[in-house]
């Protein structure tokens, strides 16, 4: 007998109905996808999965396209050597066959999925939207072996329909900064973790250990997920050997213990309300409820923040979608860190 639905939920609810990933690995940078194909392939397999890909692509009436890594970094958008999509959201939507009245380029930051997530959400609630689409693509891994091979591709899309760039944002580092040897990841992210290793009183070695032990049961979920672009199972020494192949790309890192760039990946997720969850027959089993969220900033600039080997926004981020959600840390059951 199936189960009577729940009556008593507010209609504006949101929930997600939808989720998909995509990765392309191992083809020639001629017949591979540009990042708007990739988020798009992404795309089409999260309207597969609400079970009614037309009617939900039909409802779409938002759509975030997640910036990608090429336009985080210049200012203004410079030209890509293999041309771009000038209006990433609809160069998704045309893909999708669909027509969002709103279409977001988000700002920069690797926080701005679950940030647009929420926000979304929030708009389902207020009822500014009924459907909304979260997406993002990126195809570093081509357009680094497109170079390395002398490959010319043509990624270039006009579409002169408009949409809300949110913008590069404020500089993340100063000219002092920079001056000082900080300004991108690999330089930042080191800072950092020396200042773990100071304050809990690791030596190189024992530290190269801890973080290996911390990392390899990652490593064990990627060897088994099919959408990892590097699942080599490897064991917690071998992270922590350096080697000719594991060099150290910034002190503390080795190779393996950093995040790899070079990948074909994209992924979306699909939120509506509950209402029209309904009107669209999108069974119950599918939906997932936003239990809790937040969002919160450290200080911008790293010559500003309190210290290097703690997170006060962490920390207030997850007390207060914690607290939301009426749940404990106890009671989580999976983690997805960034």
């Amino acid at each position: 007998m199936k189960d009577e639905p729940d009556k008593t939920l507010p209609p504006s609810t949101p929930v997600l109905i939808g989720a998909g990933q995509f990765m392309e690995k191992g083809k020639s940078p001629s017949v591979s996808l540009p990042p708007m194909g990739i988020a798009a392939a992404a795309g089409q397999r999260a309207l597969d999965d609400t079970g009614a890909p037309k009617q939900v692509a039909a409802a779409l009436d938002a759509l975030v396209s997640v910036r990608i890594f090429p336009d985080s970094w210049n200012r203004p958008r410079d030209p890509n050597p293999f041309g771009r999509a000038e209006n990433p959201p609809f160069a998704i939507a045309s893909r999708l066959g669909a027509e969002p009245e709103l279409s977001i380029y988000g700002n920069v930051g690797g926080n701005t999925p679950q940030k647009y997530i929420n926000e979304m959400a929030v708009r389902i609630v207020r009822g500014e939207i009924e459907m909304a689409m979260v997406v993002g693509g990126e195809a570093l891994k081509t357009a680094q072996l497109a170079v390395r091979e002398g490959i010319d591709l043509d990624w270039q899309e006009q579409d002169n329909r408009a949409f809300e760039d949110r913008g590069i944002g404020e500089s993340l580092s100063t000219p002092h900064e920079f001056a000082h040897g900080l300004g991108v990841p690999i330089q930042t992210y080191p800072l950092f973790e020396n200042a773990l290793r100071h304050r809990d009183q690791h030596s190189l070695q024992s530290h190269l250990a801890a973080m290996a032990s911390l990392m390899q049961p990652f490593n064990a979920v990627a060897s088994q997920n099919p959408y990892a672009s590097y699942g080599e199972p490897r064991s917690a020494q071998e992270l922590a050997t350096v080697t000719a192949e594991n060099r150290f790309i910034c002190l503390p890192y080795p190779k393996w213990m950093n995040a790899m760039d070079g990948v074909n990946q994209g992924a979306a997720v699909i939120l509506t309300s509950v209402a029209k969850a309904r009107e669209l027959d999108i069974g119950e089993d599918k939906w997932v409820f936003l239990h809790g969220c937040s969002e919160a900033n450290e200080r911008l600039l790293v010559s500003e923040r309190l210290n290097y080997s703690s997170s006060p926004a962490l920390g207030m981020n997850t007390r207060q979608a914690l607290a939301m959600a009426g749940k404990t840390l106890a009671e989580m059951e999976y983690f997805d860190i960034y």
